[in-house]
């Protein structure tokens, strides 16, 4: 997973918290913490498959070449800056090394937010949390009682600032984290960057005018906006999946026949929330000959290992959508005839099998439902198995046997197929403070695996009822006796 990292200032239940991401990442706390709320917060950040329906040019970008772009789109915005480009390729041409403060030059932020900061703007965001949080008014999305919240968020060298008020006032500030920018001529024959410390160094050959450096300068810029934060994809599987599941039919019907009453505006459900409707739109688009995806060999291994089955797709004739059905010793079931375990682990199969790609992250919300401790502890290697494979997972849990199980995998040699390196896991509690709001506090991971109190003061606690239960029972038969 590319450097994310989400900060929050009363947002829901929480009124502080700071996450930096990992290829695993692990939300555990008491219900109601603010865990899935704060997980679905990578959904500022819009992949390149999603249905970008906040801010065309957002999907333009994404998906056309840099030539068309720069072109069509970057052109008549450099043409506001004319008068800061002129002086900075002149410097270029005269001396041989330049050196620009982002920080300072309020040119420079000007030209950033009049470029990139147009594509990636105030109303893209605000739309896109109002979107996935089912908001009418950006301020309900405060932490209720409190008059203002806060959402950092930063991908890569890419950072967004809201600070939110519960007016639904907003002041929105986009920037990168580069401090200075320094500019070398040099006898090299190639444009490059590097970086020194949080300055960026640009090298271009002696050969290359201002003007050259300029526009090889904005495509690094862009081509890196482009790769680091838009060519990440986020998947959710909700704790309602089961559900959907079972009813997939009817709600996409019911969704069909909401089109047609739609202005030209884009498609949603509104009786369900995002992560619902996203898997509805995942699964209203599958097909029994639909491309594989990059996990599906490793599905068909939890399949066997789990499930004892598999599950198939059936194009039937009388429908627009295919059949979901679970086969298991020569036996073939439609999905309501399944086992809750079974209709839990369907969704998370589909997505391995059909939709998920190496670099995607996959927000997995209680993986433990319905499941048995020892499919539990399955699913957690399974997991493993599958960030070693290039795939990044966020799960929110309440599974002690889950984390039991990743930490006897941090134990492992290396050379285990399902061995975690502690360098790949970032774990975080959610605490309760005062007046039900929670923080989140990162956890210590070691070679000797997560250090959780939080599930050992629960065993002790029950410990304490039963040794006292005990006695009671104790006492109360002496008196019997």
């Amino acid at each position: 997973m590319e450097e994310i990292r989400l900060k929050v200032r009363n947002i829901g239940p929480l009124c502080k918290g700071e996450v930096h991401f990992a290829p695993l990442t692990l939300f555990v706390g008491p219900n109601s913490a603010g865990k899935t709320l704060f997980a679905n917060l990578l959904n500022i950040f819009p992949g390149k498959e999603k249905p970008l329906k906040i801010n065309p040019l957002i999907s333009i970008f994404a998906r056309i070449n840099w030539e068309i772009f720069y072109k069509e789109a970057l052109f008549p915005l450099l043409k506001k800056e004319k008068g800061f480009l002129k002086e900075l390729i002149e410097n270029l041409n005269i001396h041989s090394a330049y050196e620009l403060s982002t920080k300072g030059n309020k040119r420079f932020t000007k030209f950033f937010k009049n470029t990139l900061g147009s594509i990636f703007d105030k109303d893209t965001v605000i739309e896109a949390l109002k979107y996935y949080y089912a908001l009418s008014e950006i301020g309900q999305i405060i932490t209720y009682g409190r008059e203002s919240g806060s959402i950092d968020a930063t991908v890569d060298l890419f950072t967004i600032h809201l600070n939110l008020k519960k007016n639904h006032t907003c002041k929105y500030t986009f920037n990168w984290k580069i401090k200075k920018i320094i500019f070398n001529k040099s006898h090299t024959l190639e444009f490059s960057t590097g970086f020194n410390e949080n300055n960026l160094v640009v090298t271009y050959p002696t050969f290359m005018d201002g003007k050259t450096v300029i526009e090889k300068f904005l495509e690094w810029i862009f081509r890196r906006f482009q790769r680091k934060v838009l060519a990440q994809n986020v998947y959710s599987l909700p704790a309602i999946r089961s559900g959907i599941m079972q009813s997939y039919k009817p709600l996409i019907g019911a969704y069909i026949k909401t089109v047609p009453k739609l202005k030209l505006k884009w498609l949603e459900i509104p009786f369900l929330p995002y992560t619902a409707q996203d898997l509805l739109s995942q699964i209203s688009m599958l097909s029994s000959i639909a491309p594989k995806g990059d996990f599906t060999k490793i599905s068909e291994e939890i399949e066997k290992e789990i499930l004892h089955g598999s599950v198939i797709l059936e194009e039937i004739s009388e429908t627009l959508l295919p059949e979901i059905l679970f086969r298991q010793e020569g036996y073939t079931l439609n999905i309501n005839r399944v086992s809750s375990s079974v209709s839990e682990m369907i969704p998370f199969l589909i997505y391995l099998k059909h939709v998920l790609k190496k670099g995607d992250i996959l927000i997995f919300d209680e993986p433990e439902s319905h499941l048995h401790p020892r499919n539990q502890a399955i699913l957690a290697k399974y997991l493993v198995k599958l960030v070693n494979n290039g795939l990044n997972i966020v799960i929110t849990t309440h599974s002690d046997f889950i984390i039991n199980k990743l930490n006897n995998l941090i134990l492992e040699e290396p050379s285990y197929p399902f061995s975690l390196s502690p360098e790949k896991i970032k774990v975080y509690l959610f605490e309760q403070r005062k007046n039900n709001k929670f923080t989140i506090k990162k956890m210590a991971i070691s070679s000797n695996g997560i250090e959780l109190e939080e599930f050992q003061k629960i065993r002790e606690e029950l410990y304490d009822e039963e040794i006292k239960l005990f006695y009671k029972k104790e006492r109360e038969r002496r008196k019997m006796q």
